[in-house]
Order: structure tokens, then sequence, then C-alpha cells
């Protein structure tokens, strides 16, 4: 005995009232046939869910490939890390050294601009910092001297005796006596 397709009378209903009750061309809960939706930033026109111009659909969402980051000028092809999506195109956003894009600011083998390395230092903002080849080192000033040598030279006035090796400015003792 061969079986029968039974559709119910509420299926019946329930698909009639969509048609009836929905927009099939524009709805975005039932974009040409009930039930199918479209996704966020989608938009449904003649039955078809699209993504609104001038974006792209990319696999989950809607993006405009003519300046978007990781689906730049097609879905999927993403710039570098120095990189920005310009008019479907990825081009530097640092500056070129010896053929690759850098970043002045935080490459520390290009800190502030081309071969300037930083040694064992880091790079922020185009200043070296840390490390032996880093740049001026803060605890030098001008002279050479160290701030610590500089501070103890600013104590000794113009008018200041030598001291002993006690500290006392007369070589004497402290007996209080004169």
């Amino acid at each position: 005995m061969q079986k029968k397709k039974f559709i119910s009378a509420i299926a019946v209903a329930t698909l009639a009232a969509c048609e009836l009750c929905w927009d099939l061309a524009s709805s975005l809960q039932h974009c040409g046939a009930c039930g199918a939706s479209c996704q966020y930033g989608q938009s449904c026109s003649d039955g078809v869910c699209a993504c609104p111009a001038p974006t792209t659909w990319c696999g989950a969402y809607c993006v405009d490939i003519k300046q978007d980051h990781g689906n730049c000028g097609a879905c999927g092809k993403e710039c570098g890390q120095v990189e920005q999506c310009s008019n479907g195109s990825c081009a530097c956003a640092g500056i070129v050294c010896d053929g690759t894009c850098v970043s002045p600011v935080f490459d520390p083998q290009h800190c502030g601009g081309c071969s300037i390395s930083c040694g064992a230092g880091y790079c922020s903002g185009g200043v070296c910092y840390g490390g032996a080849d880093a740049g001026p080192d803060a605890d030098t000033g001008a002279d050479g001297d160290s701030d610590a040598d500089a501070e103890s030279d600013a104590d000794a006035g113009p008018d200041s005796e030598p001291s002993d090796a006690t500290g006392d400015a007369d070589g004497g003792s402290d007996s209080g006596a004169e």
C-alpha cells in the first residue's frame, strides 16, 4: 500500500498567511519565500537578499571592499599590518624601506626612519628606548656626567672649601673649640 503525503490544514493556512501578510519581494524575514530571512546588513530587493551599495557580502556580513582592511578589493584579501585599504588596493601607511612597508613609529629596525635600529631596545613614537644602542641615555647630561655627579657638583658652591675624606671642611677634628 502506498502512503499518501499529508499536508496539514495548519501548514497550508500558515503558508497562505505568510504569502498574504508579507511582501516576499521586500520582507527581510521572508525574502523571496516564507521563512527565508536576510542576514544582518542585507536588504531584500525583488525577493533577493543583497548588501546595499557600495558593500559586498563577504561570508557573514556586508563590507565595503574599497575600504575594508580584511577584505580589500575582494573577500578575504587582507592588507598587511602597516597597510591600509584605499580604493580596493592595499597601500603602505608607513614608509617603504628597502622595498618593505614599515612603521617608523613602532618598528625597532626603522625607528623614526629607514635603517635606524634600536638594537636591543624598542621603538615607541619613533623614538628608541632601552638597550645599549637605543639613543641618548636618560641618566647622562650634556657634559657626559651622570645625574648623580651633576648633583654633587651643584652642592659644592663657588665659595665652598674642598673637604677631606671625613667630610670636614677644616680638615680637623669636630671638637667644637675654635
